[in-house]
């Protein structure tokens, strides 16, 4: 038998969640071009009719009718064609509720119709099998077509790529995730697009781009492949390795390539927050230490990409009672140096009236001499945020989240909040890679201060030299093992006994025993007591395993009790 061929297009079209109109016409666009190429069949990903982030809307009738009316309208615009659309969209029950659901769609017909599962259809004389979103498939069909909406994770590209090549090792499998458009409230779509033939990468988009993509490969069919058994695509991750210091990295040679993913992820999720609103200008507080510098850099990363001019980035550094020489610096000349614009507004002369106001004596530094001065910049910047038509760029991360250490309506609210799954010890290596990357020797040398600066609010009078006097890690432990205890807390749900027999191994040479006993019964009295403070934080995109959003991946009570998990930590035999 003379071996066939076989002409694939996979395209990532820009959605407008919910909108089913504007994502109609962009698919009718998007088969036009796929059409003139020559391909026997477009690929397109899951749930693409109405977006896949369309959450609690799914359940709404108007959303369920529309789709089904734009997909009849899709398959009248593709009349007098042979290509073969694959397509997916929610489709109403008659009991209530929703199927995930798959349309081929031929020469102006509605050919297939799978709902919840795919199943196989043939397409230029070529036996196909259609696969759509987390389902398990098993196979002897020459090609498979997936559909997915795979979220973005440092690492998650590099594994998937590898679990695609593994599944085409007999035979040719295209695969089309949800891309740009998608809701950004707590995950990023990266917008995969890609072909395998037999173990090869024979065409692939780049992910995370704010334009549609459209690839096409031409591939010969041999015969029907064995039988192949495909478990459930988001049982995927990236081989994170725990049982070392650091849980949130992987090995040394590969830490660069995953903090660019991590910041890919974030400056995706930004670019979408300010599509949606129209805004073209955020403010960033920069006060010289490793968070705020992370959002800013992204947010500098983000409008080069989108094209906007740097000068519409606000850089505003507010000096407080606690603000070092040695931070100031740094802020100014990286604002400087980065072309963004840069106001600077004391806070000192503020926050007295507020003491004065409230009846508080400013030689008491206690926690209303410091939430103060937090919620005094934070009204800063949401003012001049509506001064100026922007949004307000949050810097708080991963590690705070767990903590609680932020204030309350302070540095803890924003729009938009980049950094929240990024965690302290990931951060310092983000800024560095980003460092030793910049060709600026001034941005090179104000990066490796930032990062070697102690970390601290500034919340507190400095010393008599100017230097920082209030060191974080002093008041609630060092971070590589707060971030060691989140990871094993949070993503692989130990007990505290288990979590201390773990960080003994891997920090005995650094910590005691009785230390790492205490830092953990800190943490989880912490974490629990400060969740009021993550069930209402901002969005922000998750780059990392671990998110603590009470909307994506962290449902737990403000009033949960700690009580069984600190008694367990101070049982502890250190």
């Amino acid at each position: 038998m003379e071996p066939k061929q076989i002409k694939i297009a996979v395209g990532i079209p820009k959605v407008s969640v919910a909108d089913c109109r504007y994502n109609g016409d962009a698919i009718v666009g998007m088969f036009g071009k796929a059409a003139a190429e020559g391909a026997d069949v477009l690929l397109l990903p899951e749930l693409c009719i109405s977006g896949c982030s369309c959450g609690v809307l799914f359940e709404q009738e108007l959303l369920l009718r529309k789709a089904q009316e734009v997909l009849a309208d899709i398959a009248a615009h593709t009349a007098s064609t042979t290509t073969t659309l694959v397509v997916g969209l929610p489709m109403s029950r008659p009991e209530g509720g929703y199927d995930n659901c798959v349309a081929t769609i031929c020469n102006g017909e509605i050919t297939h119709l799978f709902r919840t599962t795919g199943g196989d259809v043939v397409v230029g004389g070529t036996k196909c099998h259609i696969v759509v979103g987390c389902q398990q498939a098993e196979t002897d069909a020459a090609v498979v077509l997936h559909l997915c909406a795979e979220t973005a994770c440092a690492g998650h590209e590099e594994a998937l790529r590898e679990e695609v090549s593994k599944r085409s090792a007999s035979c040719i499998y295209a695969l089309a995730s949800c891309g740009f458009g998608e809701s950004t409230t707590d995950v990023v779509y990266p917008g995969e697009a890609m072909v395998f033939d037999h173990g090869k990468c024979v065409a692939d988009a780049v992910p995370f781009s704010f334009e549609e993509q459209l690839v096409v490969a031409e591939c010969r069919v041999t015969g029907n492949a064995v039988v192949n058994k495909y478990p459930p695509i988001c049982s995927i991750h990236a081989a994170y390795d725990c049982i070392t210091p650091t849980p949130f990295l992987p090995q040394p040679e590969r830490i660069g390539a995953w903090c660019e993913e991590a910041v890919n992820i974030q400056v995706a999720g930004l670019a979408k927050r300010l599509l949606h609103t129209r805004a073209q200008k955020v403010v960033v507080g920069i006060s010289g230490g490793l968070d705020s510098t992370l959002a800013l850099l992204v947010s500098v990363r983000t409008f080069d990409k989108m094209g906007y001019r740097r000068q519409q980035i606000i850089g505003i550094t507010m000096p407080g009672f606690g603000t070092s020489d040695r931070t100031y610096r740094n802020a100014m000349t990286l604002m400087k140096a980065l072309g963004v614009t840069i106001r600077e507004i004391s806070i000192r002369k503020a926050c007295l009236q507020h003491y004065a106001d409230i009846g508080h004596d400013i030689g008491t530094h206690d926690v209303t001499y410091e939430n103060a001065q937090a919620r005094e910049r934070t009204q800063i910047l949401m003012d001049v945020a509506n001064q100026e038509g922007a949004l307000v760029v949050g810097t708080g991360d991963l590690s705070e989240l767990a903590l609680g250490w932020a204030t309350y309506n302070g540095d803890h609210m924003s729009n938009y909040s980049v950094n929240a799954s990024i965690p302290k010890t990931m951060m310092q290596h983000i800024v560095g890679q980003i460092a030793s990357d910049s060709d600026d020797l001034t941005v090179r040398y104000t990066l490796n201060d930032i990062v070697a600066t102690p970390i601290s609010p500034e919340l507190t009078p400095t010393d008599e030299q100017g230097n920082i006097r209030q060191q974080t890690e002093s008041l609630v432990g060092p971070y590589e093992l707060h971030d060691f205890f989140i990871w094993h807390l949070v993503r692989n749900k130990h007990c505290p006994r288990h979590i201390y027999q773990l960080a003994t191994q891997v920090f005995g040479s650094r910590y005691s025993n009785d230390t790492i006993k205490h830092w953990l019964t800190v943490f989880c009295r912490r974490f629990f007591t400060q969740q009021f403070k993550r069930s209402c934080m901002p969005d922000g995109p998750q780059a990392t395993p671990v998110s603590l959003s009470p909307r994506c991946g962290w449902h737990m009570p403000s009033d949960a009790s700690a009580a069984a998990w600190i008694r367990e930590a101070n049982d502890l035999n250190s």
